[in-house]
């Protein structure tokens, strides 16, 4: 059977190539995942200014399937409406069917009449086409959803020609795929809603043991040999368990000892996190040698670290203000305002914690929160 769209819709299609940056930026961290996997999260937060309809036009436009996957998927996250019809023509043509899948979950998300339109029709064919196994699971997953966001029956008109498609295929379940659009969409939907409304994190402040704490990721004030050292270093190792420094001993043999104000993350191992940040800081010189601006950076590369790997909260302790000698008071102040500033330009965290262990350093936290404007809130 001749496909009846082939020869009646045409597509944007371009001949330019995706530059290797650009694949690496656009493609690889978003083809192959789902909107509730952590890496797809992390490079979500990165790029979602950026991401436009025109950018997601270009994607769909190329003549391969793994950037026209995620141009859908950006449509999708960012209700790009006004490629419903591109996408939609895509679907029903099917040339690149690896894309369909996440067709139908840019049309579900859209939800006018014209995606709505788009999915009938294309169960309409396709689902006559019996060899074909295409996306009609998905179609019906998506049609099926629908209906039931909008008080309809359009997918109860296809079960019986469903019945008939599925009979030869097995595993082909229609409840399976109505599950998984509705887990998709809303992963899609909880996520744009979270990346697309003004950052709100909240800070808190704790005296406490740092090790226990129920955040995605803590960070470790580490040595250059991430090796698990005294103080927390070793505190965080030894709750942790030899799972963190089997991956720090990988990480130390590709790239040697941690320079300060670096950071670097590991498996949490047995930690309540799932993963450790382990940054190094200075060492005290009487605040002439760059020590500031060497703290300011462990702050810096280990915020980035769990918002780029899409944690959305972590545990912070007072990173060399111990043996390292920082004076405590100087070494809180460049914490709060480094996480201050950052998580004002960067949505998406949901809390940074700043665990200290004696009363003399929770005093002090408390004052320079103030003195800068924060209400930390107490947490348990």
């Amino acid at each position: 059977m001749t496909n009846p769209f082939h020869d009646r819709l045409v597509v944007p299609q371009i001949d330019d190539n995706l530059t290797q940056e650009e694949i690496a930026r656009w493609v690889k961290p978003f083809y192959m995942s789902r909107p509730s996997d952590a890496k797809s999260i992390g490079g979500l937060r990165i790029l979602y200014s950026d991401i436009d309809e025109g950018l997601a036009h270009r994607l769909l436009s190329l003549q391969n399937w793994r950037p026209r996957v995620a141009g859908a998927y950006f449509a999708a996250i960012k209700n790009l409406v006004g490629l419903q019809d591109q996408i939609g023509k895509l679907l029903l043509r099917s040339d690149l069917v690896y894309a369909g899948a996440t067709y139908c979950l840019a049309l579900a998300s859209f939800n006018t009449p014209a995606s709505r339109q788009t999915l009938r029709d294309y169960l309409d064919y396709y689902l006559t086409t019996p060899d074909n196994w295409y996306d009609q699971g998905e179609a019906m997953g998506a049609l099926t959803y629908l209906d039931g966001l909008n008080g309809t029956q359009d997918a109860a008109d296809y079960l019986e020609r469903w019945q008939a498609f599925v009979a030869n295929k097995p595993g082909w379940n229609l409840g399976d795929f109505v599950a998984d659009v509705t887990q998709t969409m809303n992963d899609i939907n909880s996520l744009g809603d979270k990346l697309s409304r003004p950052p709100v994190t909240q800070l808190s402040l704790l005296q406490g043991d740092i090790t226990r704490q129920t955040v995605d990721a803590l960070v470790n004030a580490a040595n250059p040999t991430l090796s698990g050292g005294g103080g927390v270093d070793a505190a965080i190792h030894r709750a942790g368990g030899s799972k963190i420094l089997m991956e720090c001993q990988q990480i130390l043999n590709e790239r040697g000892p941690l320079e300060p104000g670096q950071a670097v993350s590991t498996t949490g191992g047995k930690l309540k996190a799932r993963r450790v940040i382990h940054t190094v800081g200075p060492v005290w010189q009487g605040g002439q040698q760059g020590e500031p601006e060497l703290l300011a950076s462990c702050y810096q590369k280990s915020l980035w670290t769990a918002y780029s790997e899409g944690l959305s909260s972590l545990a912070f302790p007072c990173i060399s203000a111990g043996a390292y000698g920082y004076p405590a008071k100087l070494a809180a102040e460049v914490a709060v305002r480094n996480v201050r500033t950052f998580v004002r330009e960067h949505p998406g965290l949901d809390e940074v914690r700043f665990v200290v262990f004696g009363d003399r350093h929770y005093q002090l936290y408390q004052q320079v929160l103030q003195d800068q404007g924060e209400n930390a809130l107490p947490c348990e």
